[in-house]
Parts: structure tokens; sequence; C-alpha cells
């Protein structure tokens, strides 16, 4: 019974290792190791160049190894096929080039701390395979066409840099801390880009089918459910004001998962879109998804730059979390349930939000059109600005403004105002308002703010209120808070007068 439950196990070993590549049949393979020992040329032919004399076999068995730093720019003389190319520990930065390589079964290994280029175009049809830049990093400056089925997946510490044409049906993924520079707009690969851990950087982008440095696949895949909650896939835009319609997937669980020795996270997966320049906005008009059964998890939206998106986000147990100084704009329905931080800059709501908190920290800002449907609150220094522009913003439950609430006031034509409308407790006991008004105001009243309750009999602190105007808590005896013209002095006192005139006249 024992020799049965072990021969099980083993079996299962052996299919998980076949699946990954590391049972490969090792028959026919043999190893090549690159001496630079010729003395008349860098070609891969030479068997001279190899250690023991023999060129290496061009049917996809040969291990190919770089090691020493003789003859560091090796040419491929004839297309060669080949099983793994391998950067040996301590070798020299090689600069390879000549003509195409095939990769039927493995990719490249960089175990040398030097920068590894290779200026081939290569042919890739082995599957899932790592190419891995675990001590240094690797630059593709040649064509690399990627199989349908295959992906290659970028690994390691360190970076890799696809400066040619990246082309084929299969995709582009990457794991561990480094990052995977995609730097050829016209990347045409048809299979989906997927950043598990580290960083996949690009400069273009574009609809699903349209060729980018993000290729033309229709799935942009962020984060991973399987190790560590740090910071689990980041897509980094360094481009134009640019949009796409790709779907965009998380990848997480819902496993509790050490941060610290001392602390947990009760979520996994927490993926990172990041636009670096300011005067750059990055526009998603496809929906934010789970990816299978992925639960929980966090978006991340960062940087200088801004971000737009029109699709909804389905992901109901992630979190939303807003850092770097751009404005990221939700028109779509964001049905997530868990919390929404505004750690920076500014998160403009257009559409319903989900969150059972909207939580907006100091020097951040939360406005827009929309309706929070959960509560509100804003700490000292942070702002609430609703509209985008002239607007309203509907919170569904309470709103707590201990930072300053921006209104801003348009009398053109009938005149219009910011409206916060708290269908529960508002409490101004600690807020600011700061009025901006856009040009001298000539109504009677504007209504600012309406509430379900209120908390703080008045706001703290008052900003840039106009001339003539007061402002009323409890205005018309409902629960609105208003600007309200108020009589000048010397006018009130004629009307008091002309009032006590008339009453002499009636008697």
């Amino acid at each position: 019974m024992k020799i049965r439950t072990m021969t099980q196990h083993g079996l299962g070993i052996m299919v998980c290792l076949l699946a990954i590549g590391l049972m490969h049949d090792p028959a026919g393979a043999a190893s090549f190791t690159w001496n630079g020992g010729s003395l008349t040329s860098d070609d891969w032919s030479d068997g001279d160049n190899w250690a023991g004399g023999i060129a290496p076999d061009n049917d996809g068995t040969a291990d190919i190894h770089f090691a020493g730093s003789t003859r560091l720019s090796p040419n491929v003389d004839a297309a060669w096929s080949v099983r793994s190319i391998t950067f040996d520990s301590g070798a020299a930065a090689f600069s390879i080039g000549g003509s195409t390589i095939s990769l039927p079964v493995n990719l490249i290994t960089n175990s040398s701390t030097s920068t590894q280029s290779l200026a081939n175009d290569v042919d890739f049809t082995g599957g899932f395979r790592s190419l891995s830049a675990s001590s240094g990093d690797v630059t593709l400056t040649g064509q690399w066409t990627i199989a349908s089925g295959s992906t290659i997946f970028a690994r390691g510490g360190h970076d890799v840099t696809f400066d040619g044409l990246v082309t084929g049906g299969g995709s582009v993924n990457r794991t561990d801390p480094g990052t995977t520079f995609l730097n050829n707009n016209a990347n045409d690969f048809a299979g989906s880009i997927s950043t598990a851990h580290g960083v996949v950087e690009l400069g273009s982008i574009a609809n699903a089918g349209v060729a980018s440095a993000i290729g033309a696949g229709s799935t942009i895949s962020l984060g991973q459910g399987i190790w560590g909650p740090s910071d689990t896939g980041r897509l980094r835009y360094t481009g134009a004001t640019a949009s796409t319609d790709r779907t965009v997937v998380m990848v997480s669980n819902g496993t509790t998962q050490a941060v610290e020795p001392s602390q947990t996270l009760g979520f996994s997966g927490r993926p990172t879109i990041e636009v670096t320049n300011a005067s750059t906005t990055l526009t998603f008009d496809g929906d934010f998804n789970y990816a299978g059964s992925s639960t929980l998890g966090m978006w991340r939206f960062f940087g200088a730059g801004n971000g737009v998106i029109n699709g909804d986000i389905t992901t109901t147990g992630a979190r939303i979390q807003k850092s770097g100084a751009g404005t990221w704009t939700l028109n779509g329905a964001a049905n997530n349930t868990a919390i929404t931080e505004v750690l920076n800059g500014t998160l403009l709501v257009n559409n319903t939000l989900a969150s059972s908190d909207v939580l907006v920290s100091s020097g951040a800002t939360l406005g827009g059109n929309g309706t929070p449907a959960g509560n509100v609150n804003i700490a000292a220094g942070g702002f609430l600005a609703p509209g985008e522009s002239i607007g309203t913003l509907n919170v569904q439950q309470d709103a707590t403004i201990d930072g300053t609430l921006l209104i801003e006031v348009d009398p053109t034509g009938a005149g219009s105002v910011d409206l916060l409308d708290v269908d529960g407790v508002l409490d101004i006991s600690a807020a600011t308002v700061d009025f901006d008004l856009l040009a001298p105001l000539d109504d009677d009243a504007y209504i600012f703010a309406t509430y379900g309750s209120l908390t703080g009999g008045s706001f703290a602190t008052v900003l840039n209120k106009p001339d003539g105007y007061g402002i009323f808590y409890n205005y018309q005896d409902t629960n609105q808070i208003a600007l309200v013209a108020v009589p000048e002095p010397a006018s009130l006192m004629v009307m008091v007068l002309g009032a006590a005139g008339l009453v002499r006249r009636r008697r």
C-alpha cells in the first residue's frame, strides 16, 4: 500500500516537472562552451571558438554557454537551432549578432553580472519558457517571433529589454523584481501581455488588434495569486496621451499573506498601473475584471500622469488605491465593495462607486459627478470637490470632512454651483469651506450642500466667501446649506424706515 502511494506521488512530481519543462528529454542534448579560441574569426561555425574544438550541433539539441572574456562578439554565421543559451557566472559582456537563432525548447539565462546583448532575429517555439536575467540585464535588438501557444516568461531580478520587433501569435509575461522594456512601437504579437511581478514598461498603446509597444492582443493581465502581496505586477506607461479598448484583468486570491513577520494582509494580488508623464492621459475603454477564480486584491493607480477608466470595474472584492500626483477618473461603474483610498492626487468618481468607505488622505482630492455608496471621510489636509467643474457628488451614506470642501460658483446666466448631496450625516464640525468664484455673484442664493442630518453648527473655517453673502445652514427651513445674499446695513435701514413710514400712514 505504501509503495503504491509513493508511486502515485512520484508520478505526480513527474507530471509537474514535465509541465514546466524541467524534465525535457535530454537525449541527444550536449553542452558547448564558447572560449573564443580561434585565431581568425568570431564565427560560430569555427570549432576553434568552442571548448573541445567542435562547433555546436545545428539541430535544436545544443546547450550553448558563454564564459570568459575572449572574442566578445560571436557571429552566428548561418541560421542556427539550439536548445538554450546561457551566459555563465563571471562571463564578460557579450554582443552576439549574425543570422537567425531558433530556440525550439528553452530560452536565455544570464548568470553573469554583465549586460548581455543579442542582435539576432530569434524564432521561439518552445511553449512556456523563462528568459532569465537572474544576475545581469539582457538586451535584445533583433526581431523576436513567438509562435502561437508559446510565452516568453521574462524573469530574474534584472531587466530584459526588447528593442527589436516582437511578433507572432504568442505572449509576453513578466515576473520577479526587475523590468521588461517593450520599446518597439510596431510590436504586433497577438497573445496577451501580463506581469505577475515586477514591471512591464512601454511607450505606446492602442486598441486590440492594432500594433503598438504592448503588442496587438486583447488582454492585459496584472498580478498573481500564488506568491507575495508586494507589488505584484506593474504596467508602466511612459508615452503620449492614448487610449485602448483592451480588457484589464487582475490575478489574485483570498489568501491571507505575510507582509512582515508580525503583519498580514487579508488579500493578495495588487496590480499597479502607472502613468509617468504629468501631461499624459491614458484612457481604458475596456472593463477591469477578475481572472478566473480570483478574489479580493487591490487596484493601484499611480504616477504623475492621468488615467481614465470608461469601462466597468467588476472586481467586487477588490480595493482601489489612488496615489501619485495625477488625476484618475472613473466614468464606468465601480462595483468593488472594499474600501477606496485616495492617498495622493485626485480621484474623480463620475458613476457609481460601491466601496464601503472612501478614505481621502491629507493633500489628496475626491471629486466628480458620481455616487459613492458608502461613507466618505476627508482627513485634515484633504479635499472634497463635488463635480468636475460645476457638478454634484451624491454620498449615499455619511460624509465627514476634517479637511476642505471646495465649492465652485458660476453666476453666469441663471447661475450654478457645486453641490455636495449627502443622504446620511454630514459632519462639518472640523471642516473648512473654500469658495471659487468664477465671476461676481448676482443671484439671491446658491445651495451648495444638502444633508440627511448635520453635525456641527457651522464650518470651522470659511475662505473666500463673497462680499454681501452669508452662509445659511438650514436654508428655507430645509436640510440645505446655501450662500445667501445679505442686505447691506444702509439698505437694511432704508427698508426698516420704509416699513415704519408705511405703518404710520396706515394709522
